[in-house]
């Protein structure tokens, strides 16, 4: 038997808000922890969570952040010049362009590293984690998970801290170790707990999910995916679209009975018919 959601922190009552939209289909590209973190593969992480509203990845933010650097760079400014390669990095990776992405980052960790900005090494050496996940390099990327969960310890940043197990959790989830994975998750999980991070709790339940699903335990995934997609649909981010996917793979993997009963089991009767609606639209429409 997997863990149910109520195990971590008690139980918790299955209220989205039915009148709240929900993006019909996943992304072109999907919500990432890229960004200055706070503190997949695309389909690794159910979730993600702080892509900032602004980002676009086309050339027009392109250009942005190009002019940007060369304002740091005539001011000499060098902490300006290190985010401007850090976001234009970001913009590379949207874009595919992960030779690119990673010669930015690089620029970007070097003069963090002069100046000795800790918390930007940090966010740097996430980054080059993510490059290397989305190249299924999974040694790389956990060095540069494990370098950036040494600095986040080092500076107390319990948001960072719980963004670096997930990453390694997920990691660990590619290669088939789900035993240390979701270890890693519950890490995560508790943290974000502790800190009130709905949307990283939201990560990790759905992550969970998706775990579950690949051991062959689809009714699991399903209590961990659907408490995912009520915290999506509360706080109205587009990575319900993501637990819809998920979702539907779930159903795929259980008979119609067995589908319908751990539903109504998690979300009730009403909430139910409306998640299947979603999912009858969201397939129409994809």
């Amino acid at each position: 038997m997997g863990l149910s959601p109520g195990e971590l922190g008690g139980q918790r009552p299955w209220r989205p808000n039915p009148e709240h939209e929900v993006a019909s289909h996943v992304p072109d590209r999907p919500a990432d922890h890229d960004e200055q973190r706070p503190g997949s593969h695309a389909d690794q992480c159910v979730d993600v969570d702080v892509e900032p509203a602004h980002a676009r990845g086309d050339d027009d933010e392109l250009q942005l952040y190009r002019r940007s650097l060369e304002i740091e760079e005539e001011l000499g400014n060098r902490t300006g010049m290190a985010a401007s390669y850090h976001q234009l990095g970001i913009v590379a990776q949207y874009q595919g362009d992960y030779d690119g992405a990673l010669l930015h980052y690089r620029k970007s960790l070097e003069i963090k590293e002069e100046l000795g900005d800790r918390a930007g090494m940090a966010n740097s050496y996430h980054q080059l984690g993510r490059i290397a996940e989305l190249r299924e390099d999974y040694d790389g990327a956990m060095q540069q998970y494990r370098r950036s969960l040494e600095i986040e310890e080092e500076l107390g940043n319990r948001a960072g801290i719980a963004t670096s197990y997930h990453q390694l959790g997920v990691i660990a989830q590619a290669r088939g170790d789900y035993d240390w994975a979701l270890e890693q998750y519950r890490r995560s999980l508790e943290i974000d707990e502790e800190l009130g991070n709905r949307a990283g709790i939201a990560r990790s339940y759905g992550q969970i999910g998706k775990l579950h699903t690949e051991r062959g335990q689809p009714e699991d995934g399903m209590r961990w995916n659907l408490e995912s997609l009520a915290i999506h649909l509360q706080l109205r981010s587009r990575n319900a679209g993501l637990n819809l996917n998920l979702l539907r793979r779930q159903r795929d993997a259980l008979d119609a009975a067995a589908f319908m009963r751990v539903l109504v089991q998690v979300a009730g009767d009403e909430n139910a018919q409306t998640i299947v609606h979603m999912l009858d639209e969201s397939q129409s429409a994809g």
